[in-house]
Parts: C-alpha cells; structure tokens; sequence
C-alpha cells in the first residue's frame, strides 16, 4: 500500500462522521450507521447496500484531484464477489492514487488491509494498449469479508495538469444497488456543469457545487437498456465555458499530426488512380481497415495528442486517433478535405454541454458531392456511413472555432437489412432441397464479411454446415457455396448455397404440417420482450429490417390446405408485412419486420412485444397440407 493515514476527513460540506484514530476502531457513530442497514428482506433484487458514497473532484494549480469515500455492506454472495476485490483504474502516466483506508468491518472485528492485498495490475481490456500509455487497475482485496461484511474504502486520484486530456467528466451518481447517500461535489472557480436524467439540482456554497441523493431504493435492471447516463442521475462537468474553450488545446493537440509526407501521398494516389472520389475514398477506407491493427482505447483514457500520420503508416497498427490521422492525410492527399470527429461508442445522447469526456472514440468526417459523410477507420468491416449505433446521434468536430455538435446521419432500416430468399422444393416423401440466398447491406453486410473474409477453407465449410443446421434440422449442404461482395466493405454481400433434408414434413393422414424454413444466419437478435412492463426504455443501437421471400413447390399428392394470413401492422415502432398465394403445386410467402426507432419509450412497449410477438407466431410459421385420396 503506498499510503496509510489515519485522521478526520471532511469534504467541503460533507463531513464524514466517523472516527479513524484507529483502523482497528469502530466509533459508536460509525457502529450505529451499520447497525441501521435495512435488511436484505427490505431489497430483494439487491446484492448490497451503500451506506454512503461520496466524492469530491477538485481543480487545482497543478491538476486535479479527486477523493472518495465508498462505505457498503453485502447482502448475499454476488455482493461478496463485488465488494471484496475492490477496484480503482487510473492512468499511471499522469495519476496517481493515495489509498488512505481499506478494511472490512464484521460484527467480531475489523481486519484491515494490507501491502500484500493492494496490488496494481494492467487493466482488463488495456493489455494491447500499453504500447500508448499504461492504465492500471489498483486491486484492493480486502481480507476476511463475507456475505454480510462492510467495505469501507477511503482514496484519493491526483492527476497531473500535463494530462493530455481537458479537465471533466461524467459522474453517473446511481445504478442498480439501493444507498442511504450518495454524495457528489465539484470545488474550483472555473467548474461548469449539468444535471442531467434527473439529477437534482446542486447547493452552491462559495466554489462548490454539490449533488445529494438520500436513501436511493435502487434499480433492477432489464435487457436492452439504454446508456446509464440516459436513465440514471448523472451530472457532466468541464472547466470550459462552450464549445471552442473545450476544442481549443485538442486541436492543437491533434491537428498538426495530420500533415502527410511523400510515402502517404504515393500510396493515396495509387489506390485512388482511375477511380472516382468516392471510389477512391472507400479503397483509401478499405485498405486502412483491412491492413492495420486496431488497438481500442478512449482518447480520454490515452489522450489527444496522436502519432504522426507517417510514424502510423509505418506502426502497422493505431487506436481511433492514430488511424483517424491516418485516413485524414490520405484522403487530403488526394484533394479530399476530411477533419476528425469524436462519435460515442455506444450510441449515448450528447448533451450540449462543452466536455469532450461524453465522446468515447474519434473518427473521420468528410463532405463529398454536398453529403456529410462520416468513416470509421476501426471498424474492419464497416461501409462508408456507418457508425453502427452512433448513427442519428450527434458528433464533435475538432476543428479550430467550432461552436456546435454536428448531427450524424441516421440510418434507416433499408440502411441494414438482411433479405432472406427461398426457393425449394418439397417431395412426396417429406424431404425438402433448394437454395437459400441470403443478401445484405448495412451492419449486417459486416457481420458476414467478418464471418467468410478471412475464415479458411475449412472453417468456411463448418460455417456453412452450420448455416444449414440452422434452417433445417440435420440439413445438408450440396455443390459448393457462392459468395459475393465479401472482399469489400462497399455495398451489399451475398450468400448463396443449396441443402437438402430429409422427413422435413411432419405427417399424419391425410394432414402434413410444413414448417417455414429458418433463418440460415442469425444477423439480428430480437429484443428481449418476455417482461408484461418495463421500468426503463429499450434500446435497439440501429434499425433494422428482415426480410423472408419464401417460395416453395410441392409434390402433386398434396393440396394446401392453410398459409399465414395477409397481415400488416405498422406503426411508430415498426412494420410488419406478410403476404402469401398458393396454387395448386406451389405457394411464395413473403414475410418482412422492420424496427424503425433506436429507442422505445414504456409507453411504446406494448406495440413492440405485438410486433415481436406476430413474427413469432405460429400462425405465421407453418402450411397445413392436405394429402389427396
């Protein structure tokens, strides 16, 4: 442990009532605190208790420095597993982290921690990122802790003013655990901040601002939820007054390390020679994806200040920012103008509030033939346009003088499709074969590229198989599958391959029931709609339509008898369409689901679980056969 104090903290208004003369000491006050913990009975869902959770963030002449004090007692096993291995991540190149108490209380005795149970490790998920900076994880493994044990933990973060980073931050102050306070405080003169998703509002005393949140019920979270940020009390903060404070030392920062050299330039004009400029942008776009290593990690986390654009052509790898300065120099090169942009990796709403720290990665904008288009250089398989989930939200251009967020492009569901056709044929012993071809555009396009592109020969086979498998059970591939537009991230790809399987019709003279064939690759995965009532909106990343042209034969010795109903239902969620006709022999069905928005509020729930549950059902799966005697 680097530091051990023993003494009375106070922070600004809040002072924390508990006597540390001693770290084996338990005051009265302290005693009685733990001693009023509601019962587990009183917060089913829950698997612990915060007693208190205060911080406070403060900006100083040499940087900043924030301290927290964090005070919780387990309710059952899995918050056992949460609390006792207590978790602090910072950035070693310009934080550092004072451990001032760490110790587990129980109802025999407090056992504190010591040098042996702090250890500081890389940070999970940041192991490829050292070669940029070194974020650390401070693992506090507090001893003798148990089902029913409290944690009490009491640190401070300094972080140096030569962080390459703008002062701010975005403190969500609550989340699924249940607290009697929550305590969140800023101290400087040139702190500016925002209560947002309910957030209270702050009690200002001379240079502080501070939020309180008392005996907080908790929250039990669902599938599919929104950015915490958007549903959960959260307050942002920067020391910039708007938007060109907050860009002005980032694009110095950034921008200088955007200048190409001669390599750049000849390798930008013999990927664009003979093409037009949106060819040639989408080859540029292309070739960074497919050639150079990813390596994920935050600006915020690593800093804005990016290797040269030649240094990355020679590295063979970068993050958001290096492959994003990258791109930038090709494409200028080749009289593109492109500035960078940060975008938010999870499709979270930006707030017009000046802090960088609501962006997440940073990518490439472009204005080509009177259209804005954005690229991510990070994403291997990603069309020109697409974002994925930061498609509809707003961007940051981190360019000199700029006063506003930029709106990115939305996407719409034939934006991302995925159009399933059948045609097959069903013989009189029950055993069907035909060709499936599946074709898409959008994400979905990338996902299969990511599933063929590089796969070999053999992998290939199994997937294929497996696609098979997936539309019939113990279906089997015949000749040898077709694919187009995988080795290139414009445009639609397509799969194509034939199958057979044997006893697909389920019998019983004279009736036969035929189940519509499956999906033969799970693109999309449909909301999780098995809740009567959510608390929380749901949240979808990207629209998406599906569509199933389904045309099947059948042999003469059979009439139909039943197809799905003609059905359309449309409305501010989605669409669904299913349409069917039948002649003697052979019938086409055509089935199509759209999910129009990204976010479904409470309110619109009933009409996706209508949508989901339509699609689903029965009804709408199966031919009734009829065998003529």
């Amino acid at each position: 442990m680097r530091k051990i104090i023993l003494l009375t903290i106070a922070l600004s208004a809040l002072i924390f009532a508990f006597d540390f003369s001693a770290d084996t000491v338990v005051s009265q006050n302290l005693k009685k605190t733990i001693s009023s913990v509601p019962p587990h009975e009183d917060f089913p869902n829950a698997s612990y208790y915060i007693i208190c959770d205060s911080s406070i963030t403060k900006l100083t002449q040499s940087g900043s420095e924030t301290e927290r004090y964090f005070l919780a007692k387990a309710y059952t096993y899995r918050g056992k597993k949460k609390l006792s291995n207590f978790k602090i991540i910072f950035n070693a190149d310009y934080d550092a982290v004072e451990l001032i108490r760490a110790r587990t209380i129980n109802a025999d005795g407090v056992s504190t921690v010591d040098s042996t149970e702090v250890n500081e490790v890389i940070a999970p998920g940041y192991s490829a990122a050292t070669i940029y900076t070194k974020m650390m994880q401070m693992v506090i493994s507090v001893p003798a802790f148990a089902e029913s044990s409290v944690i009490e933990i009491h640190y401070k973060t300094r972080t140096s003013k030569d962080a390459p980073i703008p002062f701010g931050g975005m403190n969500v102050l609550v989340g699924e655990e249940p607290a009697k306070k929550v305590f969140f405080a800023l101290s400087g003169k040139k702190i500016n901040y925002k209560s947002i998703s309910g957030a209270p509002k702050p009690k200002i005393a001379g240079n502080t601002a501070s939020w309180t949140i008392k005996d907080y019920k908790g929250a039990q979270f669902e599938s599919n939820m929104l950015p915490l940020r958007e549903i959960m009390p959260t307050v942002l903060y920067s020391a910039s007054r708007n938007w060109v404070d907050e860009l002005e030392s980032i694009a110095g920062m950034f921008l200088p390390h955007t200048v190409g050299d001669d390599d750049i330039t000849a390798l930008a004009e013999s990927l664009s020679t003979g093409k037009s400029k949106r060819d040639a942008l989408e080859s540029i776009l292309y070739y960074i994806q497919e050639k150079f290593n990813r390596i994920h990690i935050s600006p915020n986390r690593v800093g804005y200040r990016p290797n040269d654009a030649g240094i990355v052509l020679k590295n063979g790898y970068g993050d958001s920012r290096d492959l994003s300065v990258l791109l930038i120099s090709m494409l200028q090169a080749i009289k593109i103008q492109a500035k960078p942009a940060l975008v938010a990796s999870g499709g979270a709403k930006i707030q017009d509030f000046p802090s960088v720290h609501q962006f997440s990665r940073m990518v490439v904008m472009v204005e080509l033939d009177g259209k804005i288009l954005y690229l991510d250089p990070m994403q291997e398989y990603a069309s020109a346009g697409f974002l994925g989930s930061a498609n509809g939200e707003k961007s940051l251009i981190i360019s000199p003088g700029e006063t506003k967020l930029n709106e990115i492009p939305a996407i719409r569901p034939d934006d991302n499709m995925a159009i399933h056709t059948y045609d097959l044929s069903l013989d009189a012993s029950g055993n069907i074969a035909g060709e499936i071809t599946t074709t898409v555009i959008g994400d979905a396009a990338g996902s299969i590229r990511s599933m063929f592109r590089h796969a070999k020969k053999s992998k290939k086979k199994q997937k294929f198989q497996k696609a098979a498998s997936n539309v019939a059970d113990g279906a089997k591939i015949e000749g040898e599958p077709k694919m187009d537009g995988i080795e290139t991230n414009s445009g639609k790809a397509t799969i194509e391959f034939s199958f057979t399987a044997n006893n697909f019709l389920i019998t019983q003279d004279p009736m036969a029931i035929l189940w519509l064939p499956n999906s033969a690759f799970g693109l999309f995965s449909l909301p999780d709609i098995s809740e009567e009532k959510r608390t929380f909106p749901i949240y979808l990343e990207i629209p998406i339509k599906i569509v199933k042209d389904i045309t099947i034969k059948i042999p003469d010795e059979y009439s139909i008898v039943y197809v799905p109903p003609v059905t359309h239902i449309e409305d501010e969620v989605g669409t669904i369409d299913i349409t069917s006709q039948h002649g003697n022999n052979s019938m086409q069905i055509s089935i199509s689901l759209s999910l129009k928005e990204k976010r479904i509020s409470t309110d619109e729930y009933e009409k996706l679980r209508n949508l989901v549950r339509t699609i689903f059902a029965k009804k709408f799966k199966i031919i009734l056969l009829e065998k003529q005697i």
